[in-house]
């Protein structure tokens, strides 16, 4: 009688394949898990995919360790060094690695993130991982209190060569550190003068720029090997771009995308206050400012790119508009939405008069001076 060792690869492989045809990706994940537990050979083909992407946590703000059912929020050394053994028992299967570490709270924990005490035991393990095609350091960060990024793992980054790289939260990076050869793309969150040094020293043909909130926005320079770029930021609350803040003139061929948003709700309702030190009631007021907002971004737009936005594809979703250059010779027709449209502005306004109308703001009951 056939044992399920004696099945072919290509059998096993199709056994995985009609275990993948499932709904979401947390059922294919669950289905998969129970296969790779029946055999040897089960869990190397189902390996493949259920850690291929991998998330090493050192803290993070919720959830628990799924080792030691310890919180993640604390510096626990013992669940941490659990976390970093299950990744080296993983180690053939991992192509994308994402480490995630943030700020604690309590002030016994190392402050500092990707703290030198652990340094050396992540470095041991990470080196384990041979095939590496993608690595993101990702967080919390906050702007007063800055981490180093250890110069140990950048000399790291510079042996495995990762085809992406990705910075999704604020570091701030020694002068001795050096070029990181084979990197096709970098992502940068938050985008700033002090992370652009990164940037201008990779030079590479693909980039993600994400602007910080409510900060000084650093303006990019291309270079000629760039190839793609995607920018984002909430331009409605960045009132210091200058003209032309968005020049890409230097490098006509390069594909461009930027995603502005303009971060706002719909309608605020502020409640009823009372002032004491003056005995002032503050009546309920309703503020909608989502139009109006857009209204100002799409009149800032033009002057904020050096080009004609004639030749781009505008097209605005709710809170944001995304804005994408169309290639040298384009004969498409393209979507102009920050162009003045008074019908659909009447529209929306309409919509918004109906809600006053469905949601009436509570009365004023005054109260007696004491």
């Amino acid at each position: 009688m056939a044992r399920l060792l004696d099945l072919s690869n290509e059998l096993l492989l199709m056994i995985v394949a009609e275990t993948l045809e499932v709904e979401s990706r947390r059922s294919m994940k669950t289905r998969l898990s129970r296969l790779s537990l029946i055999c040897k050979r089960f869990n190397d083909v189902c390996g493949r995919t259920l850690f291929h992407s991998y998330t090493l946590v050192l803290r993070r703000s919720w959830g628990k360790c799924f080792l030691t059912r310890q919180t993640l929020g604390q510096w626990n050394v013992k669940s941490i060094r659990a976390r970093l053994e299950h990744l080296k028992s993983k180690a053939p299967f991992v192509r994308k690695l994402e480490i995630f570490d943030s700020h604690s709270e309590c002030k016994a924990d190392p402050q500092d993130v990707l703290p030198a005490m652990i340094i050396l035991e992540v470095l041991d393990v990470l080196k384990t991982l041979q095939s590496l095609v993608s690595v993101t350091f990702k967080g919390f960060y906050r702007r007063h209190d800055i981490s180093t990024f250890p110069v140990l793992l950048w000399d790291w980054l510079v042996a495995i060569k990762p085809r992406e790289l990705r910075f999704e939260m604020e570091f701030m990076f020694p002068e001795s550190l050096r070029r990181i050869d084979g990197v096709q793309l970098l992502a940068m969150k938050p985008y700033t003068e002090a992370t652009n040094r990164i940037v201008q020293m990779q030079r590479l043909p693909s980039l993600y720029l994400h602007f910080p909130y409510r900060q000084h926005y650093f303006k990019f320079t291309p270079y000629d090997s760039l190839k793609s770029i995607n920018m984002k930021g909430d331009i409605l609350h960045a009132e210091d771009l200058p003209p032309k803040f968005f020049d890409f003139t230097q490098v006509p061929e390069a594909d461009v995308r930027v995603e502005a948003t303009f971060d706002v709700q719909l309608r605020l309702l502020i409640p009823m206050s009372h002032t004491p030190k003056y005995n002032i009631i503050q009546p309920p007021t309703r503020i909608h400012h989502f139009q109006g907002s857009w209204i100002e971004v799409s009149r800032r737009l033009p002057n904020l790119f050096a080009e004609d936005l004639a030749s781009w594809d505008v097209v605005r979703n709710d809170r944001t508009v995304v804005l994408k250059r169309t290639p040298p010779g384009f004969q498409g027709s393209l979507s102009q939405d920050h162009l003045p449209d008074e019908e659909k502005q009447r529209q929306e306004q309409a919509a918004i008069d109906y809600y006053d109308e469905l949601h009436p703001l509570p009365e004023v009951i005054e109260e007696p001076d004491c």
